[in-house]
């Protein structure tokens, strides 16, 4: 249905339980739901995002997620780049005088 981005849904189809392969690529933070209920998403031999389904007609729902790495890391990051603004404007006001 829709399978760019990071929300993507699907509508699968499986007359027997099925591991599903999806194009993107895997990297912690790719959250996966069939019928609502989460389920655990697995890496591929290709590197790629993939689930197993139970037979039966499914919507998935495909969603990345931040997760507290990713935040530690942003946070960290804006930490960083004050800092390098302040040493920034403070060697510049300090050249002026």
């Amino acid at each position: 249905m829709d399978d760019a981005g990071l929300k993507q849904s699907y509508q699968v189809s499986a007359a027997t339980p099925a591991t599903i392969k999806f194009r993107s690529g895997y990297f912690p933070g790719w959250a996966a739901r069939v019928d609502g209920s989460r389920v655990d998403v697995q890496r591929s031999l290709e590197g790629n995002v993939q689930i197993r389904v139970e037979a039966g007609e499914h919507s998935i729902t495909l969603r990345f997620e931040e997760t507290s790495r990713h935040i530690r890391a942003l946070i960290v990051s804006a930490i960083s780049l004050l800092i390098l603004g302040a040493l920034f404007f403070s060697k510049r006001f300090s050249s002026v005088r």
